[in-house]
Formats: structure tokens, sequence, C-alpha cells
């Protein structure tokens, strides 16, 4: 929950303009010619959402964990071996999965993953 101030519990601070000080939260300064209100109102306003950060590569242990947690790993490694030499090899040798690698979104796509899901791998992944 969002703490709402009320700028009746604001104090000034003697002789330092845009500063007051709050009742329990202690010491906010304000810009440069703002109000008290101004102020207030800037931190009782809605946050906007924060959007999630998705990892872009995960290490070669972490994208395994995942596939084994997803009950994919056979899925995956029986696929893999249906693949030419190269695929093959950079899912063997690899020691981080890169999730804008065009061999990875290959196999992303024959799972049947969209974009969401791919994200939710990479994000479930990167928490191991």
């Amino acid at each position: 929950m969002t703490t709402k101030y009320d700028a009746d519990d604001f104090v000034p601070v003697d002789d330092i303009p845009n500063q007051w000080v709050h009742a329990t939260a202690g010491l906010f300064i304000g810009r440069e010619g703002q109000t008290l209100e101004s102020l207030v109102s800037e931190f009782n306003a809605p946050q906007p959402d924060l959007l999630p950060v998705i990892p872009d590569r995960v290490s070669r242990r972490q994208f395994r964990l995942q596939l084994i947690d997803d009950g994919l790993l056979d899925t995956v490694e029986g696929w893999i071996a249906t693949q030419d030499e190269r695929t093959q090899a950079a899912y063997a040798d690899s020691g981080t999965f890169v999730r804008s690698d065009t061999m990875l979104q290959e196999g992303f796509a024959a799972l049947g993953f969209d974009a969401a899901r791919v994200d939710q791998f990479f994000t479930e992944a990167a928490e191991i």
C-alpha cells in the first residue's frame, strides 16, 4: 500500500525554502519554487506500473534446470537429436542461452511457445 500524505502534516524548515519536515516520514525537499501542495500532490499521484525485466540470457545450468522444472528436458533433447549438427553442437556446447538466438527461437517455436511463454521461461530460469 502506498502512503498518502496530507499537507497539514508538514512543517517548513526555518529559513530554507522548498524544504518541509513530515510528522513521521522526515525531511522532504522540493524543487526550486515548488509549493508544499504541489510536492504532496506529486507524492500522492498514482505511480505507473513497472514493466517486468525479462532476462535476455540465462546460464546453461539455469536453462536445463528450467527445462526439468517444466517437464521438458526429454522433449527438448529428443527434438535436438533430430536437428542438424550445428544446432546439436550449439545446444551441447553453449555456456549461455541467449533469448534472441535464432536456433533457440526455432526450438521454442517447435515447442509451441509464444513470446509470452518464452518470457516466462527466461524469467523463471533466471531465478534459479
